[in-house]
């Protein structure tokens, strides 16, 4: 810890900034985003036939859980960040610590209290630590269903439009099903063989690269 206590820890993120600010701006948008797919979602339903409603459904479902998740993930930031702050800022107020023998608990729970917390440097750094882990599984969980919900459709209109063109009649639910399986499956097959096979496999090989 820095002996200014008016100063950020050493290891404070060099990320914080970032975090708050896409934070603070895209949490309310993220809040409001579920309700607008909602709407979407079901004003689109009604104009399609039956083959079409497995396809809208999952697309929805992907879209709408990567804005719940990054709704989640936005909010509980900012709340670990404003943890992170207030003790901070507690530390530039009250530089010596916590006075331990002035609380009114007992011995047991001051002691318990005491190893739990450690020092302040410790303290801040891991509610430091905390906020930035959680922003960023969040946002890599919520790009992996954006991932598919962006990618998934996009596979299934060339499929389908490659149908129409050549004058072939399917099922578009069907057609989103297989695409998913087509999509999916062989990225957790490769999954699958690199953890039991992997080490095996030569570097620079034929097999690595097509893994």
């Amino acid at each position: 810890m820095s002996d200014d206590p008016h100063r950020l820890p050493r290891h404070t993120t060099p990320t914080w900034e970032v975090e708050l600010l896409i934070s603070g701006v895209a949490v309310f948008a993220m809040l409001q985003l579920p309700g607008w797919l909602d709407d979407r979602y079901f004003a689109l339903l009604p104009r399609f036939g039956n083959g079409w409603h497995t396809p809208l459904f999952m697309t929805y479902v992907y879209l709408k859980g990567a804005a719940v998740l990054l709704a989640i993930t936005f909010a509980l930031h900012l709340l670990l960040r404003a943890q992170w702050i207030a003790q901070v800022g507690m530390h530039s107020v009250f530089p010596a610590g916590i006075r331990w023998e002035r609380l009114r608990i007992g011995p047991t729970a001051r002691d318990i209290e005491q190893r739990r917390y450690g020092s302040a440097e410790a303290s801040i750094e891991r509610a430091d630590n905390r906020a930035t882990v959680v922003f960023a599984i969040g946002v890599m969980l919520a790009s992996s269903l954006l991932l598919l919900g962006f990618l998934l459709p996009a596979l299934f209109a060339v499929v389908m439009g490659g149908s129409f063109l050549l004058g072939i009649e399917v099922d578009p639910s069907m057609v989103f099903s297989i695409t998913a399986m087509l999509f999916v499956l062989p990225a957790l097959f490769a999954q699958g063989i690199d953890r039991r096979f992997g080490h095996r496999l030569a570097a620079g090989g034929l097999l690595h690269g097509l893994l």
